[in-house]
């Protein structure tokens, strides 16, 4: 494979980006000019196991993950802030918490510091992985349900199922852990 074959993939990896990045169509070209080059750097990497388009695809859907979690770092709530939090680091635990119907136990993240909360995040990261990476994509990061199974390799139901399940998970440790 030479670097003029992935250009020819420009529209394939605009697609993929476009695909993760359609609410940031603004850093839609820069990321594909930068997978370019990055793939360009990996050809020597290619192993030929898959087609050269599906290991383009990959590559770009990845790199495409990774920008838009760092767009969303920079727009989101960070739970990094200082311990005690503010209304707005509240209001994002009640999101994670939430599932849009009413919840016996509102505002949950009231009742507890941030602190107190990324570890119960780091315990469900760590007991019930699937189901901590599904909560991320979907509430954290904002991806689709169907774009969440994909990635994760499951069904849209099983999706919805893991995000009610880590609810429930953050729900019962945060409840003993006050």
């Amino acid at each position: 494979m030479t670097i003029k074959d992935v250009v020819k993939q420009r529209n394939n990896i605009r697609k993929a980006c476009w695909g993760v990045l359609s609410r940031y169509p603004s850093a839609i070209e820069d990321l594909v000019e930068d997978i370019i080059f990055h793939i360009a750097g990996r050809l020597d990497k290619f192993r030929a196991e898959s087609s050269f388009e599906t290991w383009v695809h990959r590559i770009a859907t990845n790199q495409a993950i990774n920008k838009l979690k760092k767009l969303k770092k920079e727009e989101c709530l960070s739970l990094d802030a200082s311990i005690g939090g503010t209304t707005e680091d509240i209001d994002f635990v009640d999101v994670l918490l939430g599932d849009g119907h009413y919840d016996p136990m509102p505002s949950i993240g009231r009742f507890h510091d941030l602190e107190t909360i990324r570890n119960s995040l780091a315990w469900l990261r760590e007991h019930h992985n699937t189901n901590y990476r599904a909560l991320s994509l979907v509430v954290v990061y904002g991806f689709s349900n169907q774009f969440a199974a994909e990635y994760l390799g499951i069904s849209p139901t099983s999706v919805r199922t893991r995000i009610f399940r880590a609810r429930e998970s953050l729900r019962k440790r945060l409840v003993t852990e006050r």
